[in-house]
């Protein structure tokens, strides 16, 4: 508790927490159907279910002890300096590197991608307008499929997209598709996602090409050559 109760060794009251966590603890979401925050938590994989569990726990500190707090529920993340194991990252680098892109099963799985800059302003919209105890859904009004982001990326390579693709086994516990609503964090924070997708795609592969020597330094790593093997044997 005391971990609530002040920052800097006890020099400075905490005036707000804010639980960073996922769309996916909503669950799969039917065709149509995007979750909003009054929804209920049904987590299907382990990540998702330790997410729903902190949410759980900062809401029961709200409750119990007044704790400044709030909740944010965003979907897929892309942009600069993403750790290259992500869906994004991991296309551009790799065609950048001339090497072939893993997809698990079909590659039909849906999901939103709102770029980070997106993500972090609405972050700060709720750490400073945020109401105390509240949800915030996060989402870039971007919904496509793995097969349809490594089609698009693939194409600024003017490459096509069976020409760079292996499928793999698909992921345990993968769920086909993930949807939230932001009408919340709109509403009342005045709060939006920028430009599109295709818009950030051109600059984000620049972006790529010119820090190309931050991202060769973690492929190098026993750690990331050990999870890039696993990937492709589907786990």
């Amino acid at each position: 508790m005391d971990s609530f109760k002040s920052l800097a060794g006890g020099q400075r009251a905490m005036r707000r927490l804010v639980q960073i966590s996922t769309d996916e603890i909503y669950g799969p979401a039917p065709p149509d159907v995007w979750f909003t925050e009054e929804d209920r938590q049904r987590p299907g994989n382990p990540y998702s279910a330790s997410k729903a569990a902190a949410d759980c726990y900062v809401a029961a500190y709200v409750n119990t002890f007044g704790i400044d707090a709030c909740v944010t529920r965003c979907t897929n993340n892309y942009g600069p300096w993403q750790y290259p194991e992500k869906l994004v990252a991991m296309v551009i680098t790799s065609l950048i590197d001339g090497q072939r892109i893993p997809i698990h099963g079909d590659g039909e799985m849906m999901r939103d991608w709102i770029w980070v800059e997106d993500h972090c302003d609405h972050i700060d919209r709720v750490l400073h307008r945020g109401e105390r105890g509240r949800v915030y859904n996060a989402a870039g009004f971007c919904e496509r499929s793995v097969r349809d982001v490594v089609g698009k990326i693939a194409a600024l390579f003017d490459r096509e997209l069976e020409d760079v693709v292996d499928v793999i086994e698909d992921r345990p516990g993968q769920d086909r598709r993930y949807a939230v609503s932001p009408a919340k964090a709109m509403s009342t924070l005045g709060w939006r996602p920028g430009r599109s997708f295709e818009e950030r795609l051109p600059e984000l592969v620049a972006w790529y090409r010119e820090h190309e020597s931050w991202w060769r330094r973690i492929m190098a790593t026993d750690h990331y050559r050990e999870h890039f093997k696993m990937l492709r044997r589907g786990q």
